[in-house]
Protein backbone atom coordinates (compact mmCIF):
# COMPACT_ATOMS: atom_id res chain seq x y z
CA UNK A 1 0.00 0.00 0.00
CA UNK A 2 0.79 3.36 -0.38
CA UNK A 3 1.94 5.66 1.79
CA UNK A 4 -0.03 8.88 2.65
CA UNK A 5 2.95 11.06 1.99
CA UNK A 6 3.06 9.72 -1.18
CA UNK A 7 -0.89 10.23 -2.12
CA UNK A 8 -0.66 13.48 -0.49
CA UNK A 9 2.14 14.21 -3.40
CA UNK A 10 0.78 12.55 -6.32
CA UNK A 11 -2.53 14.65 -5.39
CA UNK A 12 0.10 17.90 -5.08
CA UNK A 13 1.23 17.11 -8.25
CA UNK A 14 -2.33 16.65 -10.20
CA UNK A 15 -3.65 20.20 -8.23
CA UNK A 16 -0.87 21.68 -10.15
CA UNK A 17 -1.38 20.25 -13.86
CA UNK A 18 -5.03 21.48 -13.50
CA UNK A 19 -4.25 24.59 -12.26
CA UNK A 20 -1.70 25.33 -14.98
CA UNK A 21 -4.23 23.84 -17.33
CA UNK A 22 -6.82 26.12 -16.68
CA UNK A 23 -4.34 29.17 -16.80
CA UNK A 24 -3.79 28.06 -20.24
CA UNK A 25 -7.18 27.33 -21.41
CA UNK A 26 -9.29 29.53 -23.17
CA UNK A 27 -12.37 31.36 -20.65
CA UNK A 28 -15.35 30.08 -20.82
CA UNK A 29 -17.83 31.78 -22.95
CA UNK A 30 -20.74 33.63 -20.82
CA UNK A 31 -24.57 33.06 -21.91
CA UNK A 32 -25.19 35.69 -23.88
CA UNK A 33 -21.69 37.14 -24.43
CA UNK A 34 -20.25 37.74 -27.75
CA UNK A 35 -17.73 35.04 -28.81
CA UNK A 36 -14.23 35.27 -27.80
CA UNK A 37 -12.16 36.42 -30.64
CA UNK A 38 -8.40 37.07 -28.99
CA UNK A 39 -6.77 39.96 -28.91
CA UNK A 40 -8.19 42.99 -30.72
CA UNK A 41 -5.46 44.61 -32.76
CA UNK A 42 -6.17 48.60 -32.19
CA UNK A 43 -7.19 51.11 -34.97
CA UNK A 44 -6.19 54.51 -36.19
CA UNK A 45 -8.35 57.21 -35.06
CA UNK A 46 -10.10 58.86 -38.06
CA UNK A 47 -12.37 61.89 -37.20
CA UNK A 48 -15.80 61.50 -38.54
CA UNK A 49 -16.78 64.01 -41.53
CA UNK A 50 -18.38 67.16 -40.60
CA UNK A 51 -21.50 68.21 -42.21
CA UNK A 52 -20.93 70.61 -44.56
CA UNK A 53 -22.80 73.93 -44.25
CA UNK A 54 -24.21 75.92 -47.41
CA UNK A 55 -23.49 79.73 -46.52
CA UNK A 56 -24.85 82.42 -49.11
CA UNK A 57 -22.36 85.56 -48.84
CA UNK A 58 -23.81 88.78 -47.91
CA UNK A 59 -24.21 90.89 -51.18
CA UNK A 60 -23.27 94.71 -50.78
CA UNK A 61 -24.19 96.74 -52.95
CA UNK A 62 -24.88 100.76 -53.47
CA UNK A 63 -25.86 102.35 -56.52
CA UNK A 64 -26.05 105.80 -58.30
CA UNK A 65 -28.07 107.40 -60.91
CA UNK A 66 -27.13 110.93 -62.30
CA UNK A 67 -30.01 112.85 -64.73
CA UNK A 68 -30.17 115.98 -65.93
CA UNK A 69 -33.49 118.20 -66.22
CA UNK A 70 -32.45 119.17 -70.05
CA UNK A 71 -31.26 117.15 -72.43
CA UNK A 72 -30.87 119.68 -74.81
CA UNK A 73 -29.71 123.39 -73.84
CA UNK A 74 -29.23 126.85 -75.17
CA UNK A 75 -27.05 130.13 -74.08
CA UNK A 76 -27.11 130.92 -70.93
CA UNK A 77 -29.38 127.88 -69.58
CA UNK A 78 -29.13 126.89 -66.46
CA UNK A 79 -28.73 122.93 -65.96
CA UNK A 80 -30.16 121.07 -62.70
CA UNK A 81 -27.97 117.62 -62.38
CA UNK A 82 -28.88 115.37 -59.50
CA UNK A 83 -27.34 112.07 -58.32
CA UNK A 84 -29.12 109.80 -56.18
CA UNK A 85 -27.09 107.21 -53.98
CA UNK A 86 -29.01 104.19 -52.87
CA UNK A 87 -28.02 101.44 -50.64
CA UNK A 88 -29.81 98.89 -53.07
CA UNK A 89 -29.05 95.53 -50.46
CA UNK A 90 -29.88 96.82 -47.30
CA UNK A 91 -26.34 95.71 -45.86
CA UNK A 92 -23.85 97.97 -44.17
CA UNK A 93 -21.40 99.80 -46.09
CA UNK A 94 -18.40 101.68 -44.74
CA UNK A 95 -16.39 104.75 -46.76
CA UNK A 96 -18.69 105.84 -48.97
CA UNK A 97 -17.51 108.18 -51.59
CA UNK A 98 -19.55 110.03 -54.74
CA UNK A 99 -17.37 111.61 -57.42
CA UNK A 100 -18.46 114.24 -59.92
CA UNK A 101 -16.98 114.88 -63.18
CA UNK A 102 -19.40 117.57 -64.68
CA UNK A 103 -18.87 118.45 -68.74
CA UNK A 104 -15.89 120.61 -69.16
CA UNK A 105 -17.34 123.83 -70.63
CA UNK A 106 -20.25 124.19 -67.92
CA UNK A 107 -19.26 126.39 -65.04
CA UNK A 108 -20.67 125.14 -61.56
CA UNK A 109 -22.72 127.69 -59.43
CA UNK A 110 -24.22 126.00 -56.47
CA UNK A 111 -24.09 122.24 -55.09
CA UNK A 112 -25.61 120.93 -52.04
CA UNK A 113 -26.14 117.46 -50.47
CA UNK A 114 -28.29 115.33 -47.96
CA UNK A 115 -25.08 113.27 -46.78
CA UNK A 116 -21.63 114.07 -46.16
CA UNK A 117 -19.38 116.91 -47.57
CA UNK A 118 -18.78 117.99 -50.88
CA UNK A 119 -15.19 118.96 -51.92
CA UNK A 120 -14.54 120.75 -55.09
CA UNK A 121 -11.38 120.63 -57.38
CA UNK A 122 -12.37 122.25 -60.69
CA UNK A 123 -14.57 120.52 -62.65
CA UNK A 124 -14.87 117.48 -59.56
CA UNK A 125 -16.59 117.18 -57.12
CA UNK A 126 -16.05 114.24 -54.53
CA UNK A 127 -18.97 114.04 -51.88
CA UNK A 128 -17.55 111.89 -48.52
CA UNK A 129 -20.71 110.56 -47.76
CA UNK A 130 -19.02 108.01 -44.68
CA UNK A 131 -21.05 105.37 -43.64
CA UNK A 132 -24.22 103.95 -44.59
CA UNK A 133 -26.09 101.60 -41.80
CA UNK A 134 -28.05 98.57 -42.52
CA UNK A 135 -31.38 99.90 -44.44
CA UNK A 136 -32.69 100.83 -48.03
CA UNK A 137 -31.58 104.20 -47.66
CA UNK A 138 -30.88 106.67 -50.61
CA UNK A 139 -29.44 110.36 -50.69
CA UNK A 140 -30.07 112.90 -52.97
CA UNK A 141 -26.59 115.49 -54.15
CA UNK A 142 -27.32 118.64 -56.78
CA UNK A 143 -25.76 120.52 -58.96
CA UNK A 144 -26.83 124.03 -60.65
CA UNK A 145 -24.15 125.05 -64.00
CA UNK A 146 -24.46 127.46 -66.42
CA UNK A 147 -23.90 126.93 -70.24
CA UNK A 148 -21.93 129.80 -71.64
CA UNK A 149 -23.03 131.70 -74.88
CA UNK A 150 -19.43 130.86 -77.37
CA UNK A 151 -20.17 127.01 -77.64
CA UNK A 152 -20.05 125.69 -81.33
CA UNK A 153 -23.56 123.92 -82.61
CA UNK A 154 -23.96 120.49 -81.55
CA UNK A 155 -21.82 120.31 -79.00
CA UNK A 156 -22.62 117.11 -76.09
CA UNK A 157 -21.93 118.47 -72.45
CA UNK A 158 -21.36 114.83 -71.05
CA UNK A 159 -21.37 114.52 -67.16
CA UNK A 160 -20.10 111.31 -65.14
CA UNK A 161 -20.79 109.81 -61.79
CA UNK A 162 -18.91 107.53 -60.02
CA UNK A 163 -19.67 105.28 -56.40
CA UNK A 164 -17.16 103.37 -54.33
CA UNK A 165 -17.19 102.12 -50.82
CA UNK A 166 -15.44 99.59 -48.76
CA UNK A 167 -17.37 96.83 -49.43
CA UNK A 168 -19.29 97.44 -52.89
CA UNK A 169 -17.68 97.83 -56.51
CA UNK A 170 -18.20 100.76 -57.79
CA UNK A 171 -21.17 101.90 -59.50
CA UNK A 172 -21.35 104.45 -62.62
CA UNK A 173 -23.93 106.74 -64.44
CA UNK A 174 -23.65 109.26 -67.18
CA UNK A 175 -25.99 112.57 -68.25
CA UNK A 176 -25.70 114.23 -71.38
CA UNK A 177 -27.12 117.30 -72.88
CA UNK A 178 -26.60 118.49 -76.14
CA UNK A 179 -25.20 121.71 -76.67
CA UNK A 180 -28.30 124.26 -79.86
CA UNK A 181 -26.52 127.23 -80.85
CA UNK A 182 -29.01 127.74 -83.55
CA UNK A 183 -31.87 129.10 -80.70
CA UNK A 184 -32.08 132.40 -79.05
CA UNK A 185 -31.24 132.81 -75.13
CA UNK A 186 -34.80 132.45 -74.64
CA UNK A 187 -34.95 128.87 -75.95
CA UNK A 188 -37.26 130.00 -78.86
CA UNK A 189 -35.81 129.19 -82.56
CA UNK A 190 -34.78 132.51 -84.17
CA UNK A 191 -36.24 132.95 -87.64
CA UNK A 192 -34.57 134.39 -90.98
CA UNK A 193 -34.55 137.84 -91.11
CA UNK A 194 -36.11 139.13 -94.58
CA UNK A 195 -34.47 141.42 -97.00
CA UNK A 196 -35.48 144.76 -97.32
CA UNK A 197 -38.58 145.70 -100.17
CA UNK A 198 -36.18 148.37 -101.76
CA UNK A 199 -33.44 145.96 -101.62
CA UNK A 200 -34.92 143.48 -103.90
CA UNK A 201 -36.18 145.87 -106.55
CA UNK A 202 -32.76 147.23 -107.01
CA UNK A 203 -31.26 144.00 -107.84
CA UNK A 204 -33.88 142.98 -110.74
CA UNK A 205 -33.68 146.21 -112.24
CA UNK A 206 -29.25 145.35 -112.88
CA UNK A 207 -29.14 143.71 -116.47
CA UNK A 208 -27.96 140.25 -116.41
CA UNK A 209 -24.57 139.03 -116.61
CA UNK A 210 -22.81 135.72 -117.58
CA UNK A 211 -21.51 133.21 -119.79
CA UNK A 212 -24.17 133.43 -122.15
CA UNK A 213 -24.18 137.41 -122.56
CA UNK A 214 -20.37 137.10 -123.37
CA UNK A 215 -20.92 134.08 -126.00
CA UNK A 216 -23.90 136.39 -127.83
CA UNK A 217 -21.53 139.42 -127.69
CA UNK A 218 -18.78 137.29 -129.39
CA UNK A 219 -21.22 136.16 -132.22
CA UNK A 220 -22.65 139.47 -132.99
CA UNK A 221 -18.81 140.92 -133.34
CA UNK A 222 -17.68 138.04 -135.62
CA UNK A 223 -20.96 138.92 -137.90
CA UNK A 224 -20.25 142.31 -138.18
CA UNK A 225 -16.48 141.47 -138.78
CA UNK A 226 -17.85 139.35 -141.74
CA UNK A 227 -20.03 141.68 -143.19
CA UNK A 228 -17.44 144.38 -143.23
CA UNK A 229 -14.90 142.17 -145.31
CA UNK A 230 -17.51 141.31 -148.08
CA UNK A 231 -18.35 144.90 -148.29
CA UNK A 232 -14.54 146.17 -148.75
CA UNK A 233 -13.84 143.63 -151.58
CA UNK A 234 -16.62 144.19 -153.55
CA UNK A 235 -16.44 147.74 -153.08
CA UNK A 236 -14.67 148.18 -156.58
CA UNK A 237 -17.73 146.04 -158.52
CA UNK A 238 -19.92 148.59 -156.97
CA UNK A 239 -18.06 151.43 -158.56
CA UNK A 240 -18.10 150.21 -161.72
CA UNK A 241 -21.39 149.58 -161.70
CA UNK A 242 -22.52 153.05 -160.49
Amino acid sequence: MYSSKRVWGWTLVLCLIAAIGLLLAQPLAVVGAPPFQGPVTPRPTVGLPQPTVATTPVVRQIAVTLIVDKTEAYPGDLLSYKAQVSNVSGQKATNVWLTCDLADQVVIEAFSTDKGVIHQYGQRLSVEMGDFQTGFESYFVKIKARIPNDLLPGTELVSHANLTSDQAGGSESTAITVYKAETAVSGAKAEPTPAPAQEKEESSALPVTGRGSIIASVVIGFMVLIVAVMLWENKERIRILE
